[in-house]
């Protein structure tokens, strides 16, 4: 009796949780953000505030940095508790770009988060890598603009940068130190500008691949991520990131069914958490 009384009181306990995250359904206006992300780096580049492209890129040759990063979070959270708490964290990401074809400025536009209460954030090694472009800035769900100051460490074969903005802002976002295979994990990226769109899944399997003359660890995942997710954070139960969104890779028939070559499976192929940590010499935990 006492056992089922102990369930009961656990089910209401979730119950009441559930119904507290929900409460909030923010509607997203992509255009908002997209247009101050835009506006922010036109802004910086011609005030000349915000560092160039072509200095962020030769920065990408750094290979480490030290840093206080924030403490793992040992609280299992509901779904909706992960996105409502943590989509403060994640930043949509964008290059500045002089179109071509008309008068007007454009961002190429990818997703990071916040690593540290100092301002740094993390993305892919390609979303930096744009020497043609402008400068490089950030936007987070409060609608905080951001410039990037400076790469204080990156790594191609693994498609990491580790940037540092001009201002602190949002909260940061802790590393896990491992998740298993078959562990539940949340992206929160900008999916075609979608922005802020959050998706679950599991960790399907670790892998190493060769690429460059080298050999990638990669993690796979099932949650599903599109173009402009590049650099989100894929997030554990507990609310830790696991690693970040990297790349796609179509699985094709091979032309075996009628004749016709079609794509069967998109492997969702992600950077591991320890990817970012090889990058970070000193790691004092950050104070609470």
């Amino acid at each position: 009796m006492n056992k089922l009384m102990m369930a009961l009181f656990l089910i209401m306990i979730e119950t009441s949780r559930a119904a507290e995250t929900t409460v909030t359904n923010d509607y997203v206006d992509s255009a908002v953000y997209l247009k101050a992300l835009t506006a922010g780096m036109e802004s910086a580049y011609t005030g000349k505030t915000a560092t160039a492209m072509t200095n962020l890129v030769d920065q990408l040759s750094r290979k480490n940095c030290s840093l206080s990063l924030p403490v793992q979070s040992k609280n299992k959270l509901m779904p909706a508790e992960i996105y409502q708490q943590l989509k403060k964290s994640v930043l949509l990401v964008g290059t500045l770009n002089k179109c071509t074809k008309c008068t007007k400025w454009h961002a190429a536009t990818a997703s990071g988060f916040m690593l540290t209460k100092a301002g740094v954030m993390i993305t892919n090694y390609h979303v930096v890598n744009n020497p043609t472009h402008k400068v490089m800035g950030a936007v987070d769900y409060a609608g905080k603009y951001y410039s990037a100051k400076e790469v204080l460490a990156a790594d191609k074969d693994n498609d990491v940068a580790i940037i540092q903005l001009d201002s602190p802002g949002a909260e940061p976002l802790a590393l896990s130190s491992s998740s298993a295979v078959g562990t539940s994990v949340f992206v929160i990226s900008h999916p075609g500008n979608r922005l802020f769109s959050f998706s679950d899944g599991i960790i399907s399997g670790y892998c190493v691949r060769a690429e460059r003359n080298s050999k990638i660890k990669r993690m796979t995942i099932t949650a599903d991520y599109g173009v402009g997710s590049s650099g989100g954070p894929i997030i554990d139960d507990h609310g830790n990131v696991a690693g970040i969104v990297a790349s796609t890779t179509p699985i094709f028939t091979g032309k075996v069914c009628n004749d016709h070559d079609y794509a069967q499976m998109i492997v969702k192929e992600c950077i591991p958490s320890d990817a970012i940590r090889a990058l970070i010499t000193a790691e004092p935990a950050a104070k609470k």
